[in-house]
């Protein structure tokens, strides 16, 4: 039996660890994206989104885009079996563009000049709509939801309305349709977040040197951009070309990531591409942006649609001040126009080089996965526990514990403790994680291994904490 003293020391302590996490509400997003992969900026992109303790992420919507959907859900699907966050749903969307199909697209290049990037209907990795290839990561035994991304995505700001911000970073083919479905979606989300347009990058690239305007985003689905801009958003932030491609992921940090050793640390060094436009942070930066706003350091509010005449200029970005902006319905949109490129890359990686791992939006996953990991920094942990509980209450979920206690910590005699449910959440780990539990001696315990289930129950008058069938840790409460 744990003394009445220690127990109420451990308790508090966890409870103040659950009560400082609640205390902050998490930021609700559905990410809509073209998660092409393995590796790259999309993907990365979730990692930027889902390692957040700031964020909740309610799913994963997937467009065609840089590759084609299906292929691109396979890919999602095994990231997060990689980083054991198989809780996520992925929602397939759309397959192709409302309008625009490749052979549209290859007339028009032939017309005026070919493009230095065509996504999936590029040439040099062409394969039918359908088909998925082999994945070098591995194939995904996980399944995507049955439920499509437009009835999900109207679905979930109904549910959470003007909590959900809708974070773009491929083509806007599903907002369009979901736009279409439901009127009222665009006024239910809190704000639009994307990463598309172009305006005037200064670069020697080859995609935008002789048409600054244009972007592959927009280019790909027109008819479902200009819908969306057109839309009754209550904001829309907008991360161009003009400051995405002031970024690169480099050699020297992936090298640093692979040396940790992890699983996830090889996938990403694996299937690193060198050089633009592949090491280009598009979506990152828009990703980190969001958490962090004071990375942005200059805004510019503009009108903004696209050009839909069949000519030269078909797809490309169109913009205006509050001065000349046109008489058809537009809203103003915050472009983000120059950011601090020391403080971004402090959340990836310090200036020489260094990973900067530990306060890094990206990667901070690191540093929860990984059996050598846990190993080496086990004994640092069992010392800080405030730091060893909040890592608690992140992997174990958020746990409500009701407690009815009296002066001198005794229970209400006439009342047993309960839960506001009978097992509070169960949790799927499918990697190698720390977790950390309460023990006989009131402080903690850490315990290293593939956990499978995990729950947390009170039966009576005692706490539970069973992983794997077994019961780790009674506490008995009288």
């Amino acid at each position: 039996m744990i003394k009445p003293g220690r127990f109420c020391f451990a308790i508090t302590l966890f409870l103040l660890a659950t009560s400082f996490a609640s205390a902050q509400p998490r930021r609700k997003v559905i990410i809509n994206e073209d998660c092409s992969g393995p590796g790259g900026s999309n993907l990365q992109t979730l990692l930027v989104m889902i390692q957040s303790p700031q964020v909740e992420v309610l799913g994963i919507t997937v467009v065609s885009g840089d590759q084609w959907r299906d292929e691109e859900v396979a890919h999602t699907l095994r990231l997060l079996e990689i980083i054991g966050r198989t809780d996520i749903p992925v929602v397939p969307g759309a397959a192709f563009p409302l309008v625009r199909t490749r052979e549209e697209a290859q007339l028009w290049q032939e017309r005026y000049g070919k493009v230095a990037y065509a996504g999936a209907w590029d040439e040099r990795w062409w394969h039918e709509p359908f088909v998925v290839p082999k994945l070098p990561e591995g194939q995904p035994t996980t399944k995507p939801s049955e439920e499509d991304a437009a009835p999900f995505l109207i679905r979930m700001v109904h549910k959470y309305p003007r909590e959900v911000t809708i974070y773009e970073g491929g083509p806007m083919t599903n907002l369009a349709l979901a736009i279409s479905l439901d009127p009222r979606f665009p006024e239910l989300v809190q704000e639009l977040v994307f990463m598309g347009g172009s305006l005037s990058p200064h670069t020697n690239d080859p995609e935008f040197v002789n048409n600054p305007r244009h972007e592959f985003n927009f280019w790909f689905d027109p008819e479902a951009a200009q819908i969306v801009l057109r839309a009754p958003w209550k904001k829309i932030v907008c991360t161009p070309v003009d400051i995405s491609i002031k970024t690169h992921l480099t050699s020297a940090m992936i090298k640093q990531i692979d040396a940790r050793g992890t699983a996830l640390g090889r996938y990403l060094a694996r299937f690193f591409q060198p050089g633009p436009p592949f090491d280009y942070m598009w979506d990152e930066l828009a990703a980190a942006a969001w958490i962090d706003p004071t990375i942005i350091t200059k805004r510019e509010s503009r009108y903004m649609s696209v050009n839909l005449n069949r000519g030269a200029g078909y797809g490309d970005t169109l913009t205006w001040s509050e001065k000349d902006k046109p008489t058809f319905p537009a809203q103003p949109i915050e472009i983000q126009m120059d950011f601090d490129k020391e403080k971004f890359l402090s959340n990836v990686c310090e200036p020489d080089g260094r990973s900067h791992a530990r306060h890094s939006l990206m990667f901070r996953l690191l540093l929860r996965r990984g059996r050598t990991l846990v190993a080496q920094r086990k004994d640092k942990l069992l010392n800080l526990v405030p730091f060893a509980l909040r890592s608690f209450c992140v992997f174990l979920g958020q746990l409500t514990v009701e407690l009815k206690l009296m002066l001198g910590f005794r229970l209400f005699p006439d009342s047993p403790v309960r839960l506001r449910e009978p097992i509070v959440r169960l949790l799927q780990f499918r990697t190698n994680i720390a977790c950390l539990l309460i023990g006989s001696d009131g402080l903690g315990k850490i315990s290293s291994g593939p956990i499978e289930n995990a729950k947390l129950q009170v039966r009576d008058v005692e706490l539970r904490i069973e992983m794997n069938g077994f019961v780790k840790q009674r506490l008995d409460l009288r």
